[in-house]
């Protein structure tokens, strides 16, 4: 799936699943939704997946929430980038 996709059907997703998303970030990039709780570094994950993590489920869909990045207004493309430019510079 591509991170479009996986924002799309975000109310699906557990609140405990991690996001991981190919470089370089974009609403293309490959997703993954990893499901098992976690508790340390994300590296091995990583090197699974050959993709870098992204943000926690939970974390997006506070994100998401009509005061935030959700806003009416905003189109999924919108959503991600803003998403896309959290999870490097403020997450």
């Amino acid at each position: 799936m591509t991170l479009l996709q996986v924002i799309k059907e975000l109310e699906g997703l557990p609140e405990e699943a991690t996001l991981f998303v190919q470089e370089p970030w974009s609403a293309t990039s490959e997703c993954i939704v990893h499901i098992e709780v976690f508790d340390g570094p994300y590296a091995p994950l990583e090197e699974r997946y050959g993709m870098r993590y992204f943000l926690e489920v939970h974390i997006v869909k506070e994100l998401m929430e009509p005061n935030g990045f959700g806003s009416q207004r905003s189109g999924h493309d919108e959503v991600v980038k803003n998403l896309i430019h959290y999870a490097k510079y403020d997450a």
